[in-house]
This record gives structure tokens, sequence and C-alpha cells, in this order.
């Protein structure tokens, strides 16, 4: 293909995208198709390179924001469904203590009304006595001992009264300092639900956060909401957490995949259209063990104790080899002799 072909190229790929009928993918395809159409080092394939890497990173970038944006929605809604939860509970609460403290004032007020009723009845049967005994004290000419034998009548009679009275108070007292001590306790139990909501949406709200901050931290922390989420009794808050993972696993996936065409780019391309270009190429040592060194990088972050020790041993001897003097991080390519300049995804040439 000549400069000719490539600017038609060039040219209609820049109407596609004006005209909006195509995505940034299809864009990277078609870039890594004419890239395979040139020899390596023209300009031509050194652009499409230089495409191909810029778009690939924008598309990462653009996932990652929606990821971060997926966290702060979901967070908000937790924080919606968190509030509703606790003034749930409140309500609750306040409800139980108003129909308590109603109970007791009613009797109270019983209480009160007993005490008014006994003082009145009192007065009234000592009046009536007082006035019987003088009646009698006017006409008596009896003798002492049917006297004494309606003193002791009169008397149990008075112990029997007195002695119910008592009791039907102590009854209602009884009755008040039951309700007064599951009132006590309802309370501190309503409490105790508000503050372990208050801290469960809490440990949550603080594993979103953390989404906004540190990439590699990100399996860690699903991994804590999932823990999380195995606790949650709250129907729309279970219905938020299954939809975020949900996306947040697809949108991963992708990340995924674009990182694996990233890593193999030009190679898995070159391969597939060999017999359709003049200029294709299988992988070569070099780029296998390219391949190797960067995916070891990945290894070294994720990997337990054995992996990061394997990773970092294999990548050590990838250095010596190729004359690398120092990690630097992924590579584009492996310069030959000296030491590499630059960072992950640094063109070398």
């Amino acid at each position: 293909m000549d400069e000719e072909s490539f600017s038609d190229f060039k040219k209609k790929l820049a109407h596609q995208k004006a005209i909006s009928e195509l995505a940034a993918a299809d864009e990277i395809k078609q870039w890594v198709k004419i890239q395979a159409a040139y020899k390596e080092g023209s300009d031509q394939r050194m652009e499409a390179e230089e495409q191909i890497y810029s778009l690939r990173k924008k598309l990462r970038e653009d996932e990652q924001k929606s990821v971060d944006t997926l966290a702060k929605s979901t967070k908000s809604k937790l924080d919606k469904a968190k509030n509703e939860e606790v003034k749930r509970i409140e309500d609750e609460r306040d409800a139980f203590v108003e129909a308590q403290d109603a109970k007791i004032k009613a009797i109270d007020d019983l209480l009160s009304k007993m005490q008014t009723s006994n003082e009145d009845e009192d007065y009234e049967r000592a009046m009536a006595e007082k006035q019987a005994r003088l009646a009698l004290l006017q006409s008596a000419v009896g003798p002492e001992g049917i006297a004494e034998r309606k003193q002791v009548g009169k008397d149990i009679e008075d112990m029997q009264r007195e002695h119910n009275r008592t009791l039907a108070k102590r009854g209602l007292e009884d009755q008040k300092k039951q309700l007064q001590e599951e009132k006590t306790a309802r309370e501190k139990d309503y409490n105790d639900k508000i503050e372990a909501a208050k801290s469960h949406y809490e440990e949550l709200a603080n594993a979103f956060d953390s989404f906004s901050s540190d990439t590699e931290l990100k399996a860690e922390n699903l991994k804590q909401i999932q823990i999380l989420k195995e606790s949650e009794k709250n129907e729309e808050i279970l219905k938020q957490l299954d939809q975020f993972i949900a996306d947040y696993q697809s949108k991963m996936d992708k990340l995924a995949a674009s990182a694996v065409v990233d890593e193999i780019g030009m190679v898995t391309e070159t391969s597939s259209s060999e017999n359709n270009f003049p200029f294709s190429k299988k992988m070569t040592e070099k780029e296998s063990d390219l391949l190797n060194y960067n995916r070891n990088i990945d290894k070294w972050k994720t990997g337990d104790a054995v992996a990061k020790s394997e990773a970092h041993a294999e990548n050590d001897y990838l250095r010596k080899k190729y004359g690398i003097v120092k990690d630097t991080g992924k590579l584009q390519k492996f310069h030959s002799g000296g030491i590499v300049q630059g960072v992950e995804a640094q063109r070398f040439r």
C-alpha cells in the first residue's frame, strides 16, 4: 500500500468519525488492520502504532472513569437507602416509646384516681361511724360484751378492705415497673440497631470510596463488598449491590480484554493477516520475551509471594539478556544495549 492509499484511509476514517458512525473499538480495529499492511519502521506504520496506542489508552481511561462514576452513583444510592433505613428504625422506636409512655401515664392516672377515691371513702366511712357512734351513745344501755363483739367485727372488716386496696395498688405498680423496664430495654435495642446500621453502611461507603483511589485494590474492595452483602437484609440495598457488582464485573471484563489486546497488539493481527499483506511476520523470540516481561509485571503486582518471586527472577534474566540496567515498568520495546529510559508505554526507536 502506498502513501495515497494511506491518505484515503485517513480521510474515510475522519468522515466516519464526523458522522458518528465509528466507535472507538472499531476505529482501533481499522488502524490495526492498516498497521499490518506497512513495513516495520515506515512512517505509515509508526503513525498507525501511535494512533492505536492513543486510542487504546483513551478507551481504557474512559472505561475506568465509567467504573468510578458507577461506584459514586451506587454509593449515593446506598446513602439514600441507609438514611431511609435509619429513619424507619427511629420512627418505629419513637412510636413504641410513645405507646409505652401512654400506657404508663394511664396507670399513673388510675393510681391517682384510686388514691382520691380511697381517701374519700375512708372519710365518709369514718364520718358515718362517728355519727352512728354518737347516735348509739345517745340511746345505748347494752352490756360491754355486745360492744366488744361489734368492735372486733368492725376491725376485721377494716383490715380486709385495706389489704384489698394494697393488693390492687401493688398490682398496678408491678405493671408500671414491667412496662418501664420493657421500655428501657427496647430503647436500648433500637439504639443498638441504629448504631449497627450506621456502622454497616459506613463500611459499605468506605469500600466504595476506595474505588476512586488505587486501582490495584479494587479486587479486594469488591471482595469486601461481597462479604458485607451476605449480611445485608435491606432489599433495596441488596438490589443496588447486586447491580453494582454485575456492572463492575462487566466493565472489568472489558478492561481486561482491552489489556490483553494491548499486550499482544500488532503481533496477533500480523499473524492473522499473514497471507494478505506482504510485510506481515510471525512473533519473534524478542517479541515473545517482551510479552512475557510485561505479563510478569502484572503477576508481580497481583500475585502471591511465590508468583512475585518467579516473575522477578524471569524479568531479571530478561533485563540482563537485553542489556536493560534497571526496572522501569512495562516496556513498548526492548532497546538493545544501554539503559532503557522512560516508563510504561513509552516508545523506543
